[in-house]
């Protein structure tokens, strides 16, 4: 038979070990936003426009810093080029996800979007597709600036 005092420190060993096992932000994550914090610029290119009729191909840049406080999450600020002019279209706060992609959900009135992007050294990936439908509407193309 286990005394009350027995529960409770069984109940605190149990405590102390969940807090230890769990995972803390990594120096991997951090190598991670290392990795893409900088300006990418490229293009940002419509797929389907039966599903996003107000879709527009864009020159794309993105400025990418560490979002305060956190190691695995990073902020885009996005900007298209029109008339070879920069536009702020708005920031968006991405988590990097388990599998090295860095990840964002979009919502208007209008729209929701799922974003993704993926750093191989000085390129960039990314797409946005449609929520709730999953419908591929945007890749995008990104390098570096120097």
């Amino acid at each position: 038979m286990t005394t009350p005092r027995a529960k409770g420190r069984i109940r605190c060993a149990a405590a102390l070990l969940l807090f230890l096992w769990r995972p803390a932000p990594s120096r991997g994550a951090e190598a991670d936003v290392r990795k893409i914090v900088g300006t990418w610029r490229g293009t940002s290119t419509c797929v389907d426009l039966k599903a996003a009729p107000a879709c527009k191909d864009e020159v794309a840049i993105y400025e990418i810093g560490a979002a305060p406080g956190a190691s695995d999450r990073v902020v885009v600020k996005g900007y298209k080029v029109v008339g070879g002019e920069r536009q702020y279209m708005g920031d968006l706060e991405y988590t990097l996800g388990r599998d090295g992609v860095w990840t964002s959900d979009f919502e208007s009135p209008n729209v929701r979007s799922h974003w993704t992007l993926t750093v191989d050294g000085s390129k960039m990936t990314g797409t946005a597709t449609l929520v709730p439908s999953n419908a591929l509407i945007r890749r995008m193309e990104l390098e570096r600036k120097k």
